[in-house]
Order: structure tokens, then sequence, then C-alpha cells
């Protein structure tokens, strides 16, 4: 009996390392995770800051900003601007892969749109949107892009696509056979290594 009692306890004290080891290893996922988001809404604030410099806020002036922008933000799909009625009149790429664009598209009916224009700074919207004309799943930092005069001429729009996160928890192994997933703040599985689950 002295023997099965020191085995369990064995046993018990190897699992519980076991959690603690899974639980640091998940912790570190995560703060990477929110690392690279918070960088990317202060990336969205300087840049909303930046287009003071414009002389103007036009299609034409956005352009090779947001070109650098996207070339120094390799982890960002696209970088849009919507004006104040909420349509995207700039973005980077111009173009979808398929040929479409976003340039046109109506983004005022998404809640992030109406926060950011009365935000001082870019945020991480906590949901996950599926595109209008590319129909992925995207996660959203938007912040204010205010113009010359100082006043908030439109929103910056930084999306980066769901399976990128994909990306990053595949490199997330644990042991042989444990894996990561991502959930929003609500649970729901947008980024898992199983895609039925998604």
């Amino acid at each position: 009996i002295l023997a099965v009692g020191s085995i369990m306890a064995i046993r018990a004290s190897t699992i519980d390392e076991e959690i603690t080891r899974a639980e640091a290893h998940a912790k570190s996922l995560a703060l990477l995770l929110d690392q690279e988001l918070s960088e990317q809404a202060r990336a969205v604030s300087n840049l909303g800051q930046a287009t003071r410099l414009l002389t103007s806020v036009t299609p034409q002036t956005l352009a090779p900003v947001l070109a650098q922008f996207h070339a120094n933000q390799p982890v960002v799909d696209r970088i849009s601007v919507a004006d104040r009625q909420g349509t995207i009149i700039a973005a980077d790429p111009p173009t979808n892969p398929d040929g479409t664009t976003s340039i046109g598209s109506k983004v005022a009916d998404r809640a992030y749109f109406n926060q950011a224009l009365t935000r001082p700074t870019a945020f991480v919207n906590p949901e996950v949107l599926r595109s209008k004309t590319t129909n992925r799943l995207n996660v959203i930092v938007a912040g204010p892009l205010f113009g010359p005069s100082g006043q908030p001429e439109g929103v910056i729009i930084s999306t980066m696509s769901v399976k990128d996160l994909e990306d990053v928890i595949e490199n997330f192994k644990y042991g042989t056979s444990g894996h990561a997933g991502v959930t929003t703040e609500k649970g729901i599985v947008i980024a898992h290594e199983n895609p039925s689950f998604v």
C-alpha cells in the first residue's frame, strides 16, 4: 500500500509540473501575441499623427505614406484609410490578389470605425471580422487619421489575417501532442491547428 501511495504522489507531482509548464508556455504565446498587437496599435497611432504633416489628405498624398508603412509592417496584410463618411479612399496594396479592391468600400457600419473617430489613439478591435472584399477573417487595428488642421479627417485601418496568427501558433508546440490556439475575449476560437475548430 505504501508503494502505491508513493507512485500516486509522484504521478500527481509530475502532472502538476506538466500543467505548470503548459500554463507558462500558453502565457508566453499570449504575451507574444499581445506584444505584436500592441506594437501594431502604436504604429497606427504614429501614422495617424504623421499624416498631420501632409499638405492635404487625398488618395494621392496618402499612397506613398501607406506604401512605406506597409513595407515596414510585414504582419499587416493591408493598410487602408477611410474618410469621415466611412468610405475607403486609399489602401496598400490597392488591389486584392483576385483583382478586386477595397477602395470605395463602406466601413461606416463597423463599430471600430466610429470608435476610432472618437479616440485619440489606435486600438485593437476586440472582435475578429470577416472582410467585405476577401471574405477572410481579420484582426483590425484602427485609429484616427489627423489632417493638417490637427482634426480627425478619417480612420486608419490596419488588417492582419487570422491566417497570420495561425502561422505564429504553428511554431508553438508543447511536447509531442500539445498545440496552441487563439480565442477572442468571448471565447470564440479564431486560430487553431485544427481548422474545423475555427
